[in-house]
Formats: structure tokens, sequence, C-alpha cells
């Protein structure tokens, strides 16, 4: 995943959980340009982020109109805890499968203070894979 320096430290120097917190990354020729924060659609959760899907949906609506792809949602996640749980990945399955067809990928950072782990979601033939994939900060 390409990303613009800006946006990556704007990231990763977002509140630190408790609670999760998470939001919606975009932009244009397969770069990261912008982000969109989101406080969630729960309060206090300790361990899990629940998005506000209206307020994402939106959001992703607007970035349309103004010619910015939706690129994926990212979260963040205790220092030690890098791995996708297993509900992150049914979530991550819910959500490629509910995209349109031309939307073959989308990331899934996860966010811990100060670095971001990337998992990239590939849709081929209606099955979805998770794989790690590498950062590249422009």
């Amino acid at each position: 995943m390409r990303i613009k320096e800006n946006i990556f430290k704007e990231i990763v120097e977002s509140p630190a959980p408790p609670p999760e917190v998470g939001g919606i990354i975009g932009g244009k020729e397969d770069i990261i340009t912008c982000y969109f924060a989101d406080k969630g659609s729960k309060e206090n959760c300790y361990d899990s982020y629940y998005p506000s899907t209206d307020l994402l949906n939106k959001q992703i609506d607007k970035w349309q109109d103004d010619g910015i792809d939706f690129y994926g949602i990212y979260h963040t996640h205790f220092a030690g805890d890098d791995g996708l749980s297993s509900s992150d990945r049914r979530y991550i399955v819910n959500i490629m499968q509910a995209m349109p067809s031309q939307i073959q990928y989308l990331y899934f950072p996860i966010v811990f203070k100060n670095n971001m782990l990337i998992y990239k979601a590939i849709r081929e033939n209606n099955i979805v894979k998770i794989v790690q994939e590498d950062i590249e900060i422009i």
C-alpha cells in the first residue's frame, strides 16, 4: 500500500486505545492521499471498533463526488496485538462481499502508536483472500 507521509503520520498519531477507533482511507491512482476519522457507533467499547456506517458511507459518497476513490478501513489495536482477530476477518469478508463488483481489493490497516500493519483483501471469483501487504510511505 502506498500512502502519503502526512496521512500516515496523522493516522498513526490517532488517539491510542482503549477504546479502539478507526476510519476510512481514500485517494487516487492507488495512493492513499486522505482519510476520515470515525468515532464509532458505540461508546466505551474497550477492545472493539464499531464503525458509524451511515456517517462513513456519506463520506465515501462525498469522496466519490470529489473524484476520490475509497481504498479501505483502518482501526487501532493495542500494542502487541498485530494480527487480525477472527471478528476482523469476518468483518473484512462481509465488506468485500458487499462491495460493487468493480472493487477487487481494499486495504485494512491495523494502526499502532507510530506504525501500522497493512492487510489487503482481494476478491477473486467471489472468494476473499486476505494477505499482509508492505507499506510504502511517499
